[in-house]
């Protein structure tokens, strides 16, 4: 049940930004790349007026999606997607979506989409923990949460520069 859940919850992400990236103008000339991040179990903590999202149980590897040109996907270690983080996204800020099972629902999945700034990851073996920025006094649900997939969208040219030597 679980598996079929994790399957269903990472397709519904696959298509809700392979959507945006068909919509985008036929002018566009950088690449859209989609990079989905899973973990078994994750959190949202608030301590003051930080947040931090911390990704428990990793996937050793992230999923990543070119649409244009070619469409090309493949997989990248956890590892090196975290370590090219601050560089990748110095000067612009990916569009995300965080999917997951939230332990107070009993059914269906809970998307935040793009209400947040991931910041500064630090990973400690297969957990891996993100200072958040939200956006706009945006709202962000707090607490625990099961099969997670952190998707994100960028049209940043170092991101395809790391997987051309991965």
């Amino acid at each position: 049940m679980i598996k079929r859940f994790l399957f269903i919850t990472t397709l519904t992400s696959l298509f809700v930004f392979a959507g945006m990236a068909i919509a985008a103008p036929a002018t566009a000339k950088k690449p859209g790349i989609l990079f989905i991040v899973s973990a078994k179990s994750g959190n949202i903590q608030k301590t003051g007026r930080r947040y931090t999202l911390t990704l428990n149980q990793t996937n050793p590897k992230t999923l990543w999606y070119q649409d244009r040109p070619g469409h090309k996907a493949g997989l990248l270690p956890t590892s090196t997607f975290i370590k090219h983080w601050d560089h990748a996204f110095m000067t612009s800020r990916p569009k995300l979506a965080l999917v997951h099972a939230n332990l107070e629902i009993t059914t269906g999945a809970v998307m935040q989409e793009d209400a947040m700034v991931l910041m500064n990851p630090i990973e400690h073996g297969d957990t891996v923990v993100f200072h958040l920025h939200l956006l706009k006094g945006d709202f962000v649900a707090v607490g625990k949460f099961l099969n997670t997939h952190l998707v994100i969208n960028t049209k940043n040219k170092s991101l395809t520069d790391v997987l051309k030597n991965s």
